[in-house]
C-alpha cells in the first residue's frame, strides 16, 4: 500500500511510520488502512503524471502503481470500445481509461462505500461525470446480501482476508455480472478487469454468456497464488479460474513488462504446487490472438 500523498506535512511521516510498524501485524495493517483511508479524505485530488486529477495513495498519484498492468491497460484501452471495471476502488484505472480513450464507454462497479467516496470525487473532478457509469454493488455468482471485510484496496468479500477482523465488516448488495451487463454492447469490444481480493471464482461464475460473446472480451484478472490468504496453503479456486477460461476459449498471459502466453498445463502445476507465474496479474484473451504484436495492444 502506498502512503498518502502530499501535501499533508507531519501527517505524512505519521502515517509511514505506522505503516511499517503495520506490516507485522494483519490487525494492525488493518488498522492502519482505516487511518489512512480517512486521512485520503483531507487530500483534494492532485495532478498526476498522466494528465488527470486523482485523490488516493502516492503511488497511484506519483505514477509508480503498477507500472506494467497501467501501461498494459492503457495500450488496450486504445483498441477498447467498453471498460467494465468489477472492484474498481478508488477509479485508478477507471481514470485511466477515461482519460486515454475519450470515446470509450466506462461501467465502474465499487460496493464498499469509503471506496466509492474517492471513485465518485475522481470522475467528477476530471469532468467525467457523463462517462462514467458507476455501479455501487459486489459482483459476485447471483444475487445476494453479504458481508464485505476490510477497507480500502484490501476490501474482500472472503472472510479473514488481508488479517481483516469480523467487526470491520460492512453488508453490501452484491449481483452477478451477466445480471449488469447482460447483453448490453453487442459487438462491442470489451475490456472486463476483475480485482476482487480473493473472490474471482465466483466473479467468473456469474459472468455467464460474457464468456462466450462475440468478440470475446479481454479479461484483466487479479489473482494470487497465496497472497492475502486467512489460512495456510494455495488460493483454493487458483486453478479453476484458469480452467474457466481455458474451457471458453481464451488463452492466459503473465501482464508483465514482457507479456508471456501461460499454457493451462503450466496453469495446472502452478495451482497444484503453488509455483509463482512471476505476476498476481494475469489476461485473458481469446485463442491465437497475441498481445505480444498483432493483436489489440499491438
Amino acid at each position: 500500500m502506498g502512503d498518502v500523498a502530499p501535501p499533508l506535512g507531519k501527517g505524512v511521516l505519521m502515517l509511514s511510520a505506522f505503516k511499517r510498524r503495520a506490516k507485522r501485524f494483519r490487525w494492525l495493517a488493518h488498522r492502519y488502512r482505516v487511518w489512512r483511508d480517512a486521512t485520503f479524505e483531507r487530500v483534494e485530488p492532485q495532478p498526476t503524471p498522466f494528465g488527470f486529477l486523482l485523490s488516493g495513495q502516492r503511488d497511484m498519484m506519483n505514477g509508480t502503481f503498477e507500472p506494467a498492468e497501467t501501461a498494459m491497460i492503457r495500450r488496450l484501452a486504445a483498441h477498447t470500445d467498453v471498460f467494465v471495471d468489477v472492484g474498481a476502488n478508488i477509479g485508478y484505472y477507471v481514470c485511466h481509461v477515461l482519460q486515454s480513450n475519450p470515446g470509450c464507454k466506462v461501467v465502474a462497479i465499487e460496493p464498499l462505500p469509503g471506496n466509492l467516496r474517492y471513485l465518485l470525487r475522481n470522475v467528477k473532478a476530471n469532468g467525467w461525470e457523463h462517462r462514467c457509469e458507476v455501479v455501487p454493488v459486489a459482483v459476485s455468482a447471483q444475487p445476494a446480501v453479504v458481508s464485505l471485510f476490510g477497507a480500502g484496496t484490501g476490501a474482500s468479500l472472503v472472510r479473514g482476508w488481508n488479517g481483516a477482523p469480523d467487526s470491520s465488516a460492512v453488508l453490501v448488495p452484491a449481483n452477478a455480472l451477466e445480471n449488469i451487463i447482460g447483453e448490453r454492447f453487442p459487438g462491442k469490444r470489451c475490456l472486463i478487469m476483475i480485482d476482487v481480493e480473493g473472490h474471482e471464482a465466483a466473479v467468473i461464475d456469474g459472468a455467464g454468456s460474457l464468456l462466450s460473446r462475440s468478440p470475446k472480451p479481454i479479461w484483466f484478472v487479479e489473482i494470487g497464488l497465496s497472497e492475502h490468504l486467512a489460512g495456510d496453503g494455495g488460493h483454493p479456486s487458483f486453478g479453476r479460474v484458469f480452467e474457466a477460461f481455458s474451457n471458453s476459449g481464451y488463452d492466459a498471459w503473465a501482464c508483465t513488462a514482457s507479456p508471456r502466453r501461460i499454457s493451462i498445463e503450466e496453469a495446472r502445476v502452478a495451482a497444484r504446487d503453488s509455483i509463482s507465474l512471476g505476476t498476481h496479474n494475469f489476461l485473458f484473451a481469446e485463442k491465437g490472438l497475441d498481445l505480444c504484436a498483432g493483436g489489440p495492444a499491438g
